[in-house]
Order: structure tokens, then C-alpha cells, then sequence
């Protein structure tokens, strides 16, 4: 998989999972994780999109707030691209 393919699809893929997370397990609106997160909710926006991939800040504030494992999406993208190969 081409670097912009991967980046990408990891954006995507993570984006969903902090959706999810914040939706479902949390029962955040996003205005509201921005704020306890201390998070730019237009920033978040576009990550939870998957426009862009978190800043590492970013990603240890949801992993704190959120309990987000980017462990646990970069292994299931490996393990959907071991399927396909």
C-alpha cells in the first residue's frame, strides 16, 4: 500500500473510531469533548471525518478523555490488509 493510500485510509479509520467512542461509549457531542478535551472542535470535526489524522497532542487528549487505542485501529487496518493480500 502506497504512504497516501495508508495515510488515508488510517485517517478514516481513525476518525470513525473517535466518532464511535465519543457517540456511543461517551455520549459526548463534540462541542462538548472539544471542551473538556481542550481541542479545536473544527479540528476535530475534520478528524473525526477523517480529513486529516490527529496531531499527537490531539491523540493523547482522546486517548485520555476517550480511552481511544490507536494500537487497536492500526491493527485491524493490518489485519484487513493481511485479508486482501
Amino acid at each position: 500500500m502506497e504512504d497516501k493510500e495508508l495515510e488515508k485510509l488510517l485517517a478514516l479509520e481513525l476518525g470513525n473510531h473517535i466518532r464511535y467512542r465519543r457517540k456511543k461509549v461517551k455520549e459526548l457531542t463534540m462541542e462538548r469533548l472539544a471542551e473538556i478535551a481542550d481541542i479545536d472542535d473544527k479540528s476535530l470535526g475534520k478528524n473525526e471525518r477523517g480529513e486529516r489524522l490527529p496531531k499527537i497532542t490531539t491523540l493523547y487528549k482522546l486517548r485520555k478523555h476517550l480511552g481511544i487505542s490507536v494500537d487497536s485501529v492500526i491493527d485491524q487496518i493490518i489485519i484487513e490488509e493481511n485479508k486482501r493480500n
